[in-house]
């Protein structure tokens, strides 16, 4: 699984972006020109068409954006056992990242995509 697949389960499991289908307005022999798929963060409501060109956030190679997860899951409390926290390290020995929430270890060579992976495993999706 590539970065972005990664960056889109976060942006669908975690923080409710929804697939929606939309047409081309312009039309071509009275057809619509063509139609496609996108995700849309939840407050889009089909009016406000600003929110289309929103773009996922990059989560497992953006540190900051990978952080707005840590907060939303600590704002929820979705680390899985109440007395369970969330921690960061980096393992000098092994040179790779290490986060976990709660049980959920994972690692990886970027803080980024360790946080990532760790918060997937904490919501129930595991990728190869």
């Amino acid at each position: 699984m590539d970065n972005r697949e990664i960056d889109k389960l976060i942006a669908v499991h975690l923080f409710g972006w929804k697939k929606r289908n939309f047409q081309n307005p312009s039309r071509i022999f009275g057809q619509v020109a063509f139609e496609y798929e996108a995700l849309v963060p939840p407050e889009y409501d089909g009016s406000n068409l600003q929110h289309l060109n929103m773009i996922i956030p990059h989560y497992s190679t953006d540190i900051a954006a990978a952080w707005q997860i840590i907060e939303k899951l600590k704002d929820e409390k979705r680390y899985g056992h109440p007395d369970a926290g969330f921690t960061l390290e980096y393992d000098n020995y092994h040179k790779v990242w290490r986060a976990e929430f709660g049980w959920t270890p994972e690692q990886d060579n970027s803080p980024s995509m360790a946080i990532c992976l760790a918060t997937l495993k904490a919501v129930g999706i595991e990728g190869d």
